[in-house]
């Protein structure tokens, strides 16, 4: 579909992307706003649509109605589609009125079938730009799992926090470069540290359910670590309670709530909750201190986490 003549004259096009041709000679553009409200036209009631356009007169606005696809991209989309293969000599494809086409016009089948494909495509590119710029996309685009969307939705709203006011433009773009940089990685940490706080703190729940009793060696460790935590809130003067529950739980890593959980550290052949937290350690402490992982180490703690998950399953299942 031709679209340069129609939109060389906007001025804040973000991104152009050209459409390979379709089946029918068609001319035209598709273009998306950033945000819903601004497809109001000034001084009206009315919004700009997708209209079909014959031999320069509007024939049907709004033309997506004939094949709605009930994805988020239709509240954005806008454009203009140039059919003139519609007027021809042996058919009338037009409505009485003048005002619309005729649903079984053969030419409008065609023309249906060839945006319908268009727009599969359309949909698509706009979930990849809108990712791409920080901005809500298609929830329904399987290129992002939810989870991955709503982290990244959450670090897109914290982001603006830290963008440089005022300055030079140097240094601001600078520091809009680094807060790109960091979004892949930023998103990826905010799942993971999901997934941790909730495996660990699901663990404690179900000790403090079961009653369990903590071994000498792993009561030695939480009395450790308080005992670390309250000598930095003495060069700190802090007095209050930094946790909300400061039992003894609370002070334990999964190494040590997995063996209280379990009983044992051997496994006797066995899927081990323990084994895996070991094995986890290393990247969900760099996790926790806000490092970035490398993609191996992505990988290691996404498959061991999915471990921790199916153990924790079995385990709260126990009655």
């Amino acid at each position: 579909m031709a679209g340069h003549s129609f939109t060389k004259s906007f001025k804040n096009l973000k991104k152009t992307v050209p459409l390979e041709p379709g089946i029918l000679k068609v001319t035209g553009f598709l273009a998306t706003v950033d945000k819903p409200s601004k497809l109001k036209i000034t001084g009206t009631e009315e919004r700009a649509t997708l209209d079909l356009f014959v031999n320069g007169r509007l024939r049907e606005k709004n033309v997506i109605r004939h094949m709605p696809t009930q994805r988020i991209v239709e509240n954005y989309l806008y454009g203009q589609i140039h059919f003139d293969a519609l007027d021809r000599p042996d058919a009338d494809p037009f409505t009485s009125s003048r005002e619309g086409i005729i649903e079984d016009d053969a030419q409008f089948a065609l023309l249906k079938k060839d945006l319908k494909e268009l727009l599969q495509k359309v949909i698509d590119q706009w979930d990849e730009l809108r990712l791409e710029r920080g901005e809500d996309g298609d929830d329904e685009n399987p290129r992002k799992s939810k989870k991955e969307r709503k982290a990244l939705d959450m670090y897109n709203i914290a982001k603006s926090d830290y963008q440089a006011a005022g300055g030079a433009k140097a240094t601001k773009d600078k520091v809009d470069t680094w807060l790109n940089q960091l979004q892949n990685d930023a998103a990826y940490n905010l799942q993971s540290y999901v997934d941790c706080f909730l495996s660990e703190n699901l663990v404690r729940k179900y000790i403090e359910d079961k009653g369990l009793k903590l071994s000498t060696g792993v009561s030695s460790d939480a009395t450790k670590w308080k005992k670390r935590e309250d000598d930095t809130k003495g060069e700190a003067n802090i007095s209050f309670e930094i946790r909300a529950a400061p039992s003894t739980l609370s002070y334990l890593d999964m190494d040590a709530l997995a063996v209280t959980a379990e009983g044992s550290k051997t496994t006797n052949g066995k899927q081990s909750l323990w084994s895996d937290a070991v094995q986890y350690k290393p990247a969900r402490n760099a996790v926790g201190h806000t490092g970035l992982l490398s993609p191996v180490a992505k990988t290691h703690l996404n498959t061991t986490h999915e471990n921790i998950k199916a153990r924790l399953r079995a385990l709260l299942s126990k009655p």
